[in-house]
């Protein structure tokens, strides 16, 4: 089976799965929560304050969200018993897990880019705001 054929197989089982994409927008979420909260609390008080690197401190409880994701997508498989109907199909197991893993990170990746960026955005106007 091509690698293709085995991405795509990935990627139509991480979309059917609500779990997933649940763990997915936890990363955004949390990531923006924290960000805020922590350049709101601490803009006022510090002159050496700055807003970046206090957002970032959101990515790192975020990552929770991205761990999670990357369990439900491997354990779920084999709680349910589908990972006989994937290993029949892909019998050559470090393909899948190839799979797996380039289709999870590469979300993973993807949406932790895109909460870096909003909490640096989110942070600078939590902090402008309290100033």
């Amino acid at each position: 089976m091509p690698f293709a054929a085995v991405l795509r197989s990935e990627w139509t089982k991480i979309r059917s799965l609500r779990s997933l994409s649940y763990s997915l927008s936890a990363i955004l979420v949390v990531t923006l929560a924290v960000a805020c909260f922590v350049c709101g609390s601490y803009s006022g008080s510090d002159p050496h304050f700055d807003p970046v690197f206090h957002a970032y401190f959101g990515l790192n409880i975020g990552q929770f969200g991205a761990i999670i994701c990357g369990v439900l997508a491997v354990a779920g498989e084999w709680s349910s018993g589908s990972i006989r109907v994937s290993l029949t199909a892909v019998p050559r197991r470090g393909l899948l897990y190839a799979g797996k893993l380039v289709t999870v990170g590469g979300l993973a990746l993807a949406v932790g880019l895109v909460a870096g960026f909003a909490s640096v955005i989110g942070g600078r106007r939590c902090s402008a705001r309290r100033a």
